[in-house]
Protein backbone atom coordinates (compact mmCIF):
# COMPACT_ATOMS: atom_id res chain seq x y z
CA UNK A 1 0.00 0.00 0.00
CA UNK A 2 0.97 3.60 -1.02
CA UNK A 3 -0.14 6.90 -1.56
CA UNK A 4 -0.77 10.65 0.03
CA UNK A 5 0.21 10.18 3.53
CA UNK A 6 -3.19 12.06 4.60
CA UNK A 7 -4.77 8.90 5.78
CA UNK A 8 -2.56 6.40 5.44
CA UNK A 9 -2.04 5.38 8.93
CA UNK A 10 -5.93 4.94 9.69
CA UNK A 11 -6.31 3.00 6.58
CA UNK A 12 -3.17 0.96 7.91
CA UNK A 13 -4.76 0.31 10.93
CA UNK A 14 -8.44 -0.75 9.17
CA UNK A 15 -6.42 -3.45 6.86
CA UNK A 16 -4.25 -4.84 9.50
CA UNK A 17 -8.18 -5.80 11.23
CA UNK A 18 -8.90 -7.99 8.45
CA UNK A 19 -8.07 -11.91 8.43
CA UNK A 20 -5.59 -13.30 5.79
CA UNK A 21 -4.57 -9.24 5.03
CA UNK A 22 -0.45 -8.83 5.67
CA UNK A 23 -0.15 -4.72 4.58
CA UNK A 24 3.69 -3.74 3.65
CA UNK A 25 3.66 0.03 2.86
CA UNK A 26 6.84 1.52 1.44
CA UNK A 27 5.59 5.13 1.98
CA UNK A 28 4.10 7.99 0.58
CA UNK A 29 4.09 8.32 -3.63
CA UNK A 30 7.13 10.45 -4.13
CA UNK A 31 8.70 10.56 -7.23
CA UNK A 32 9.50 7.49 -8.26
CA UNK A 33 6.93 3.76 -8.46
CA UNK A 34 7.28 1.98 -5.69
CA UNK A 35 8.82 -1.06 -5.98
CA UNK A 36 6.88 -4.45 -5.51
CA UNK A 37 8.58 -7.34 -4.14
CA UNK A 38 7.46 -11.01 -5.44
CA UNK A 39 4.33 -12.12 -3.39
CA UNK A 40 2.24 -9.07 -3.42
CA UNK A 41 -1.40 -10.19 -4.43
CA UNK A 42 -2.63 -6.40 -4.73
CA UNK A 43 -1.46 -2.92 -4.54
CA UNK A 44 -3.40 -0.13 -2.91
CA UNK A 45 -3.34 3.85 -3.47
CA UNK A 46 -4.45 5.97 -1.30
CA UNK A 47 -5.46 9.54 -2.33
CA UNK A 48 -7.56 11.65 -0.43
CA UNK A 49 -6.49 14.84 -2.07
CA UNK A 50 -7.29 12.93 -5.60
CA UNK A 51 -3.65 14.48 -6.65
CA UNK A 52 -2.34 14.14 -10.45
CA UNK A 53 0.57 12.26 -8.62
CA UNK A 54 -1.98 8.72 -8.35
CA UNK A 55 -2.94 8.43 -12.27
CA UNK A 56 0.50 9.12 -13.14
CA UNK A 57 2.01 6.40 -10.60
CA UNK A 58 -0.57 4.17 -12.20
CA UNK A 59 0.51 4.40 -15.66
CA UNK A 60 4.32 4.04 -14.64
CA UNK A 61 3.54 1.05 -12.12
CA UNK A 62 1.12 -0.87 -14.87
CA UNK A 63 3.73 -0.52 -17.56
CA UNK A 64 5.98 -3.22 -15.99
CA UNK A 65 3.61 -6.55 -16.63
CA UNK A 66 4.52 -8.45 -13.94
CA UNK A 67 2.94 -6.34 -11.37
CA UNK A 68 -0.03 -7.14 -9.26
CA UNK A 69 -3.56 -5.25 -9.60
CA UNK A 70 -3.69 -1.85 -8.39
CA UNK A 71 -6.69 -0.04 -7.11
CA UNK A 72 -7.20 3.27 -6.20
CA UNK A 73 -8.75 4.11 -2.03
CA UNK A 74 -9.96 7.48 -2.03
CA UNK A 75 -12.55 10.05 -0.19
CA UNK A 76 -14.34 11.91 -3.06
CA UNK A 77 -13.73 11.85 -6.86
CA UNK A 78 -13.04 14.94 -7.99
CA UNK A 79 -13.16 16.13 -11.45
CA UNK A 80 -11.74 13.97 -13.99
CA UNK A 81 -9.95 12.35 -11.21
CA UNK A 82 -11.86 8.77 -12.15
CA UNK A 83 -11.56 8.76 -15.31
CA UNK A 84 -8.23 9.27 -15.47
CA UNK A 85 -7.24 6.41 -12.85
CA UNK A 86 -9.24 4.42 -15.01
CA UNK A 87 -7.25 5.26 -18.54
CA UNK A 88 -4.04 4.90 -16.23
CA UNK A 89 -5.17 1.15 -15.62
CA UNK A 90 -6.97 1.13 -12.34
CA UNK A 91 -8.49 -2.42 -11.55
CA UNK A 92 -10.77 -0.36 -8.70
CA UNK A 93 -11.83 2.48 -7.31
CA UNK A 94 -12.96 2.05 -3.55
CA UNK A 95 -14.38 4.36 -1.00
CA UNK A 96 -11.69 5.50 2.33
CA UNK A 97 -15.12 5.15 4.15
CA UNK A 98 -16.06 1.52 3.15
CA UNK A 99 -16.78 -0.91 5.99
CA UNK A 100 -13.91 -3.03 6.90
CA UNK A 101 -15.38 -6.34 5.71
CA UNK A 102 -16.85 -5.18 2.40
CA UNK A 103 -13.15 -3.50 1.49
CA UNK A 104 -12.04 -7.40 2.46
CA UNK A 105 -14.65 -8.60 0.01
CA UNK A 106 -13.45 -5.98 -2.64
CA UNK A 107 -9.87 -6.70 -2.00
CA UNK A 108 -10.20 -10.18 -3.08
CA UNK A 109 -12.22 -9.62 -6.12
CA UNK A 110 -9.34 -7.39 -7.23
CA UNK A 111 -6.49 -9.60 -6.48
CA UNK A 112 -8.56 -12.37 -8.07
CA UNK A 113 -8.61 -10.31 -11.27
CA UNK A 114 -11.99 -8.49 -11.23
CA UNK A 115 -12.75 -5.13 -10.86
CA UNK A 116 -14.55 -3.26 -8.07
CA UNK A 117 -15.90 0.50 -8.19
CA UNK A 118 -17.60 2.01 -5.37
CA UNK A 119 -19.66 5.31 -6.39
CA UNK A 120 -19.00 8.58 -4.02
CA UNK A 121 -22.17 8.59 -2.28
CA UNK A 122 -24.37 11.82 -2.49
CA UNK A 123 -24.91 14.22 0.12
CA UNK A 124 -26.55 13.11 3.00
CA UNK A 125 -30.23 14.60 3.09
CA UNK A 126 -32.26 15.59 6.05
CA UNK A 127 -35.97 13.76 5.88
CA UNK A 128 -36.81 11.96 9.38
CA UNK A 129 -34.79 9.43 9.91
CA UNK A 130 -37.67 7.28 11.21
CA UNK A 131 -39.43 7.56 7.87
CA UNK A 132 -36.33 6.72 5.45
CA UNK A 133 -34.40 4.03 7.37
CA UNK A 134 -36.17 1.27 7.66
CA UNK A 135 -36.94 0.57 3.73
CA UNK A 136 -33.29 -0.73 2.75
CA UNK A 137 -33.68 -3.63 5.41
CA UNK A 138 -36.96 -4.58 4.27
CA UNK A 139 -36.58 -4.62 0.92
CA UNK A 140 -33.40 -6.76 1.43
CA UNK A 141 -34.92 -8.71 3.79
CA UNK A 142 -38.08 -9.24 1.22
CA UNK A 143 -35.56 -9.97 -1.43
CA UNK A 144 -33.33 -12.59 0.71
CA UNK A 145 -36.66 -15.07 1.58
CA UNK A 146 -36.80 -15.18 -2.67
CA UNK A 147 -33.72 -17.33 -2.63
CA UNK A 148 -33.09 -20.50 -3.16
CA UNK A 149 -31.39 -22.61 -0.36
CA UNK A 150 -28.59 -22.96 -2.43
CA UNK A 151 -28.57 -19.21 -3.44
CA UNK A 152 -28.14 -18.20 0.25
CA UNK A 153 -25.41 -20.33 0.54
CA UNK A 154 -23.68 -18.77 -2.24
CA UNK A 155 -24.81 -15.53 -0.94
CA UNK A 156 -23.35 -15.90 2.53
CA UNK A 157 -19.90 -17.13 0.92
CA UNK A 158 -20.20 -14.06 -1.78
CA UNK A 159 -20.40 -11.43 1.25
CA UNK A 160 -17.69 -13.02 2.68
CA UNK A 161 -15.34 -12.45 0.12
CA UNK A 162 -14.79 -15.73 -1.39
CA UNK A 163 -14.32 -15.75 -5.24
CA UNK A 164 -16.65 -18.06 -7.50
CA UNK A 165 -13.44 -20.41 -7.26
CA UNK A 166 -13.78 -20.34 -3.84
CA UNK A 167 -17.09 -20.91 -3.62
CA UNK A 168 -17.22 -23.62 -6.25
CA UNK A 169 -14.52 -25.69 -3.56
CA UNK A 170 -16.66 -24.95 -0.64
CA UNK A 171 -20.19 -25.97 -2.12
CA UNK A 172 -18.31 -28.38 -4.48
CA UNK A 173 -20.25 -27.25 -7.57
CA UNK A 174 -19.28 -26.30 -10.93
CA UNK A 175 -17.74 -22.63 -11.14
CA UNK A 176 -20.36 -22.24 -14.30
CA UNK A 177 -22.92 -23.01 -11.85
CA UNK A 178 -21.90 -20.54 -9.52
CA UNK A 179 -21.84 -18.08 -11.84
CA UNK A 180 -25.03 -18.64 -12.45
CA UNK A 181 -26.54 -18.98 -9.09
CA UNK A 182 -24.34 -15.35 -8.55
CA UNK A 183 -26.60 -13.75 -11.51
CA UNK A 184 -30.15 -14.94 -9.67
CA UNK A 185 -28.84 -13.97 -6.34
CA UNK A 186 -27.93 -9.90 -8.13
CA UNK A 187 -30.82 -10.63 -10.00
CA UNK A 188 -33.28 -10.85 -6.86
CA UNK A 189 -31.54 -8.06 -4.87
CA UNK A 190 -31.60 -5.52 -7.73
CA UNK A 191 -28.01 -4.90 -7.69
CA UNK A 192 -25.52 -4.56 -10.54
CA UNK A 193 -22.88 -6.29 -8.83
CA UNK A 194 -21.33 -8.78 -6.26
CA UNK A 195 -19.83 -6.55 -4.04
CA UNK A 196 -23.29 -4.29 -3.88
CA UNK A 197 -25.11 -7.53 -2.99
CA UNK A 198 -22.60 -7.83 -0.02
CA UNK A 199 -22.72 -4.31 0.34
CA UNK A 200 -26.69 -4.61 0.69
CA UNK A 201 -26.77 -7.88 3.63
CA UNK A 202 -23.92 -6.31 5.47
CA UNK A 203 -26.11 -3.02 5.86
CA UNK A 204 -29.28 -4.65 6.26
CA UNK A 205 -27.77 -6.87 9.27
CA UNK A 206 -29.24 -9.72 7.85
CA UNK A 207 -26.43 -12.39 6.69
CA UNK A 208 -27.08 -14.94 8.37
CA UNK A 209 -25.22 -18.87 8.33
CA UNK A 210 -27.44 -19.88 5.31
CA UNK A 211 -27.95 -23.57 7.25
CA UNK A 212 -30.24 -20.81 9.68
CA UNK A 213 -33.47 -22.38 9.11
CA UNK A 214 -36.42 -19.66 8.26
CA UNK A 215 -38.85 -18.39 10.62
Amino acid sequence: MAGEAEGLDRLTRTLQTLPDVAVLRPGPIGGEVPHVPPGIDLVLLNSLRNTPATPRTLRQFRAAPDNPPAAVIAAAWQGTFMADCLRAGAAGILHHGLDPMLLLSAMRILASGGSVFFEYPSPPVAPPPAAVAPAPAMSAELALKTLTARQKEVLHLLAAGLTNAEISGQLGIARDTVKEHVRAVMKKLGVPHRVAAARLIHRAGLLKDPTTKDD
